[in-house]
């Protein structure tokens, strides 16, 4: 095999002579932090706090939210309301913050400042009787303590504690009345109760459960009936815990659930009667798990919801629940869980994937979340809908409305009305906590391949598309390394190539059917370690491709027959570079994981280094749109973008140009790019401007004033269907319209 020599040197550049852009946050959370809890004191008014000090008041049942003031910063953990204006919120810290106008105004309390040896790192629970008294449990590894308020949060006094140097947690508090209340937690003998309003503790019976595990929420339902549910778990085969106590807390019994196998993990319970009620949870990842009770906590019936994230808190009000999901996302129900509501906010969530095509854009979250530009601008996007139950890591679309979702579990979702809703075309395998998706690449509308691993990590598999996506077929499958990174690229219907762990590549010539597998050599330096994974791919033409990854850039301009290392001389990196996407051959982006950019407009001979936004942000995806302009998608569910100067080619002329004019563009038909030549009499605003046969706009290449003389404009339609298109050329005294064919 002939050896292509090492043209692209690769040296880093600082800017010089390029312009940099201006990086936008063009999208951003509509809650910005980890949401915690939530507390209704009527159908209408209620409350949800969060991470770094965030509390949000609704007075509309969640439709919309205003975020209130608060003096601190500490993560807020839980929240509880006595009525529309009394409150309290917890803080990890050690704080407890209080208000008396329904959180127009809120008051710290520091515990440091009243009780100097509590030392609190975990706030968990929290329960008022009256306007005045109330209970809350909170501690530190190996101490926790329950304290209680009389003057309304105010102040505090320790009432209890487990602080004898074991590993033991107490985990909620709960009251029937002013006198009656029980305390759970992570072991047989932790269970506590009272009868005197909280002034004396009585240690339980030690639970009698051989299968016994972390008990997480406790309620009344009346004065001497109380239920508790708390954690199964895969690994150890503990079905979810579910006990009941019929003697005021003294002795707890193990009750029954269907599927009596079902090991998912109860994390907050409401009931709306001495009869029914409703626990929440998760499966210990993105699963939501339901459980509900008819008679009073005997036995209990397990359900999942459809979307893809886990169940943290939930409250109620008569039959209108309110649940608040991992990655900040809110449910309500108006008829105690009968049907479920997902409130549309985008969340803080990784953005996994972004894409563009036929005017639009596209993104997905981790947790499923699709998000749209609906005019492709990538300036503004809206929440679309969610792709339902597990993790995404991919979107692609092949035309503005026809896309697909891949996730974890061998999952492949389509929507053939631009994201509004999603049908499934390839059936998900049985959940696997370690079944992970790699990335989609689609070749034209009617062939695609997607990349993933089940079975634990041990096995990848390739599966192809030839019907627009509406049926997949397994192609390969085969042993690797233990987990999943990288993605893959195909140059045409043959020649493909998947780059993951360790450096391991694969390629294929024959579409897919057959691979060979190696390690990616690349002329890498003696020092590079063999463990430097491979992140992202990036097919720039039919011949050229390439591949970002751990403290690594490498590319190929002959099909992945062989691949050369790129010295960068990039320093001071977090991990890696993480995502790359190119434009046309010669400009391109790498997003680094700990938010450096760098940029090629000469492809790849050079780079230049962008650090405006390090540290702000961590790159996981990244696209341009139709118009040349670069977005990132990051760890924290923002996506930053900016306008990438188009490159306009100056041409040399033997005389002075006389006339306005536009040529026809050359090569006519073309695939991918094509070039636009145009002449000015006279300097002049400019813009070039791509429309589709319906007259709607989906590029535009220039906007800017331009000297007199002859200039040439390219036009990559890379993310551009098969078609007639128009291109056309205004100025302030001229304008002139013509007919391009795109052929792929």
């Amino acid at each position: 095999m002939k050896k292509i020599g090492l043209l692209i040197i690769g040296v880093l550049v600082a800017v010089s002579g390029l312009q940099a852009e201006t990086w936008n946050v063009v999208s951003e959370p509509d809650f910005p932090v980890t949401l915690n809890d939530v507390a209704f004191a009527t159908e209408m008014t209620g409350w949800v706090v969060g991470d770094d000090g965030f509390i949000y008041n609704t007075t509309d049942g969640g439709d919309t939210w205003e975020q209130q003031a608060t003096d601190t910063e500490n993560d807020i953990d839980k929240v509880c309301f006595w009525d529309e204006t009394t409150g309290w919120a917890g803080t990890v810290k050690g704080s407890v913050l209080w208000t008396a106008d329904g959180g127009a105004t809120w008051t710290e309390s520091t515990f440091a400042d009243q009780l100097p040896h509590v030392k609190i790192l975990y706030f968990r629970s929290m329960d008022f009787t009256s306007a005045t008294e109330g209970h809350i449990v909170a501690g530190k590894y190996k101490m926790h303590y329950v304290l209680k308020t009389v003057d309304g949060g105010k102040t505090w006094a320790v009432k209890d504690s487990l602080a004898d140097g074991t590993r033991q947690s107490w985990y909620d508090v709960n009251f029937f009345n002013e006198n009656v209340g029980a305390i759970v937690g992570d072991k047989k003998w932790t269970q506590r109760y009272t009868t005197d309003g909280g002034e004396t503790w009585v240690a339980s019976d030690s639970i009698a459960d051989p299968m016994f595990n972390a008990v997480n929420a406790v309620r009344w339902l009346d004065e001497t009936t109380a239920v508790a549910a708390g954690d199964g778990n895969d690994w150890w085969g503990i079905s979810t815990p579910f006990y009941k106590s019929i003697d005021g807390g003294k002795t707890w019994d193990r009750m029954t659930q269907d599927p009596a196998d079902v090991k998912d993990r109860v994390k907050d319970m409401y009931f709306r009667n001495a009869t029914d009620g409703i626990g929440v949870g998760n499966n210990g990842f993105s699963l939501q798990y339901l459980t509900t009770t008819t008679d009073g906590g005997e036995t209990w019936t397990a359900s999942y919801g459809p979307l893809d994230f886990g169940l943290k808190a939930i409250c109620g009000v008569g039959d209108n629940l309110f649940v608040v999901g991992t990655g900040s996302h809110l449910l309500r129900s108006p008829d105690f869980g009968a049907t479920w509501e997902l409130l549309e906010a985008k969340p803080p969530v990784a953005i996994n994937g972004i894409a563009f095509a036929g005017g639009k854009g596209y993104a997905v979250t981790k947790n499923s979340d699709v998000l749209t530009s609906p005019d492709g601008s990538g300036s503004s996007w809206d929440y679309a809908a969610s792709a339902g139950m597990w993790d995404a890591n991919d979107i692609k679309f092949i035309d503005e409305n026809t896309g697909f979702v891949l996730k974890e579990n061998r999952h492949i979702l389509k929507t053939e009305n631009a994201g509004q809703d999603w049908a499934t075309v390839l059936e998900p395998t049985a959940f696997n906590t370690r079944s992970k998706a790699g990335n989609l690449h689609f070749i034209d509308a009617q062939t695609g391949f997607a990349w993933m691993t089940i079975d634990d990590y041990d096995t990848y598999y390739v599966y192809k598309t030839e019907d627009g996506g509406n049926s997949w077929a397994q192609l390969d499958s085969t042993k690797g390394p233990k987990y999943l990174s990288g993605s893959m690229g195909f140059f045409d219907e043959k020649n493909g190539f998947a780059a993951g762990p360790d450096r391991w590549i694969r390629s294929t010539t024959d579409g897919g059917q057959t691979w060979e597998s190696d390690t990616l050599k690349a002329n890498f330096p003696a020092h590079m370690s063999l463990k430097n994974d491979a992140e992202e791919v990036c097919v720039v033409s039919e011949t050229k491709a390439w591949i970002v990854g751990k403290k690594f850039i490498a590319y190929t301009e002959n099909t992945g027959a062989n691949w050369n290392f790129v010295e960068h001389g990039v320093a001071d990196i977090d991990s890696s570079f993480y995502t790359v996407s190119f434009v046309n051959e010669d400009m391109g982006f790498i997003g680094c994981y700990d938010g450096v950019i760098l940029k090629t407009t000469d492809g790849g001979i050079t780079w230049e280094k962008d650090e405006t936004q390090k540290g702000l942000h961590r790159f996981y995806c990244s696209a341009f749109n139709a118009d040349n302009s670069i977005f990132f998608g990051t760890s924290g569910g923002s996506i930053i973008g900016a306008k990438v100067e188009t490159s306009v080619e100056e041409l040399h002329t033997d005389g002075v140009v006389k006339a306005f004019k536009l040529e026809q563009n050359y090569p006519n038909p073309f695939n991918p790019v094509t070039r636009i030549q145009f002449a000015l009499a006279n300097e002049d605003v400019v813009t070039v401007k791509v429309f589709d046969v319906t007259g709607r706009e989906v590029a535009t290449l220039l906007d800017q004033s331009m000297k007199a003389g002859q200039h040439v404009v390219s036009f990559d339609a890379t993310n551009f269907t098969s078609g007639i298109y128009f291109y056309q050329m205004k100025t302030t005294s001229f304008s002139a319209v013509k007919q391009m064919i795109l052929l792929k």
